[in-house]
């Protein structure tokens, strides 16, 4: 039992050393495992403590970057600051500058405006003197043509019978001589009725006995005309009558009289002077009349056609063509000026078009306010509109203008219409490329008519057509002063196509009227066909 028990100690001894062996190997595989740790915590303490070294190392770079940095900001810093005040210091002298040029523009304006009033009083100045002598040179003239008339025939009765009355004294007188002398032959005693010789007798009285009497001759003086106290090397202006154009182009032709006989209208005073026309279409005349005119008119050449346009909305999408040969004429009806119908009239003028201007009535101011925006500055330079070399701009119902007849020519030369209209012809001169139209005014009347050649007062006007050309004289005066010959055209027609008269009457109504302002013939094919052919020429 002893020895039993002594055996399992000795067995548990032997299982306590070796679960203490199993446990001190596992300790040792521990401490192994920790001494491991511990070198490798030691390798990755030096790892990091040289990483720690490189991330100092790097810190102390960043901090010197960063102090480098602050310097470099600072002084960048005070450069902008620099630069702001020389920005602060150039935007106050661009305001500074731009206050200036603001300042310059209102005084050049200024300048331009009061110029422009200057210029304008001295032509209303100059037009008043002009029309004034205009007025006194063409009265003289008609007044004294009528006086020396009268008065010729006066000195040539009064000559011619003092004529007659001398040479019937004269007569007289050698025939109560010769009958003297014969009655003393006669009567004599037969001593001296026998004369040895022919000298005892008047040597007249033998000479006559001979043959029949020799009459006296009259001098050549007595076969010219009359002295009217002008002398040859100061002649009269010669009578309208005998002033006409070489050719005439009707700048103004309606198609609807073109399409109703216009050409046996004015055969008796123009068939054989006119050329070539401008046709104007209506607002119900079709494209296919340019047709039938030229088949109608085959001697008559189209030079342009003149077409509406809407020009108020802008540039107008599709204009029409006539042909080749033939140009188009834009017409407007002038209102009120808006900047879209400043945007289309610059481009009609940009494009070689010829643009018709019509005023309602007597709103001159309009057309003025609009060549005024025109030819203002354009584009983004702001430098003066220029338009092309072939286009042009015509006022259709500018001359004669709209009128009263009830107003009489004396109140006429004051009234405020006729000196708005001096200043608006003047004011509108100074604008380039603008031409005006001499068309049949608007005067609620039809135009007085011009006796045929076969009437017997063929060269005494009607009062009616007197009293006319004094009135369109009125007007022509200060638009020839203001435009010159060079910048006017005659047309048959008015702007709106409606007619008032015959055009042959108005013809003649519009050559005597400028012809009596005692104009040359060169000024006179000026108006009647050279500016025409120049405008509307293609």
């Amino acid at each position: 039992m002893v020895f039993s028990a002594e055996e399992r100690q000795t067995n548990d001894l032997k299982m306590l050393l070796r679960i203490t062996g199993d446990r001190l190997e596992y300790e040792l595989q521990r401490a192994d495992a920790a001494e491991m740790k511990a070198s490798f915590a030691e390798e990755r303490t030096g790892q990091l403590t040289q990483r720690l070294n490189g991330f100092v190392s790097s810190q102390h770079q960043m901090d010197l970057t960063i102090a480098r940095f602050a310097e470099e900001r600072k002084r960048f810093n005070m450069v902008i600051e620099n630069l702001q005040a020389d920005l602060d210091r150039t935007n106050e002298r661009i305001e500074d500058l731009r206050e200036r040029k603001r300042r310059a523009e209102k005084e050049t304006r200024d300048t331009q405006e009061m110029l422009r009033q200057y210029e304008k009083a001295l032509m209303e100045s100059r037009l008043k003197n002009v029309t004034r002598q205009q007025e006194r040179y063409v009265d003289g003239v008609v007044h004294g043509r009528e006086e020396g008339y009268q008065s010729s025939k006066r000195v040539e009765r009064e000559r011619q019978k003092r004529i007659y009355l001398e040479g019937f004294e004269a007569g007289r007188a050698v025939g109560f001589d010769e009958g003297k002398s014969l009655g003393a032959y006669y009567d004599a005693p037969p001593s001296r009725a026998a004369p040895s010789s022919r000298a005892e007798y008047p040597d007249d009285v033998g000479a006559r006995r001979k043959g029949p009497k020799a009459l006296p001759t009259l001098p050549l003086s007595a076969f010219s005309p009359p002295n009217t106290g002008t002398s040859e090397s100061f002649p009269l202006p010669p009578s309208p009558s005998h002033n006409h154009p070489a050719g005439v182009v009707d700048t103004s032709l309606a198609a609807s009289e073109a399409l109703q006989g216009w050409s046996s209208d004015v055969g008796r005073v123009q068939s054989r002077k006119i050329g070539s026309v401008v046709v104007a279409l209506g607002g119900d005349a079709q494209l296919d009349a340019i047709e039938k005119i030229q088949q109608a008119n085959p001697d008559v050449k189209i030079l342009s056609v003149i077409s509406s346009a809407n020009l108020e909305q802008g540039v107008p999408g599709k204009v029409p063509n006539f042909g080749d040969g033939i140009r188009t004429a834009l017409a407007i009806t002038l209102t009120k000026s808006t900047p879209k119908l400043v945007e289309g009239v610059r481009w009609a003028l940009q494009n070689d078009y010829v643009l018709e201007l019509e005023f309602p009535g007597s709103s001159w101011e309009s057309a003025e306010e609009l060549l005024t925006a025109v030819y203002g500055p354009a584009g983004e330079d702001n430098a003066p509109f220029k338009p092309s070399a072939k286009s042009a701009i015509v006022l259709s119902n500018y001359l004669p203008p709209p009128h009263d007849l009830n107003i009489s020519l004396v109140k006429l030369m004051n009234h405020e219409s006729y000196n708005a209209y001096q200043t608006s012809t003047a004011t509108l001169s100074f604008f380039p490329a603008v031409y005006v139209k001499y068309t049949p005014p608007r005067w609620e009347a039809p135009t007085p008519p011009t006796p045929s050649k076969s009437e017997t007062n063929i060269t005494e006007d009607t009062k009616e057509k007197k009293e006319w050309k004094r009135r369109i004289k009125m007007f022509l005066g200060p638009v020839i002063e203001a435009f010159g010959f060079e910048r006017v055209m005659y047309g048959s027609s008015s702007s709106s196509g409606v007619s008032s008269g015959n055009s042959a009457d108005w013809y003649e109504l519009a050559r005597e009227s400028l012809a009596e302002l005692g104009v040359d013939q060169e000024s006179i094919d000026a108006v009647f066909e050279r500016t025409a052919q120049k405008v509307y020429g293609a």
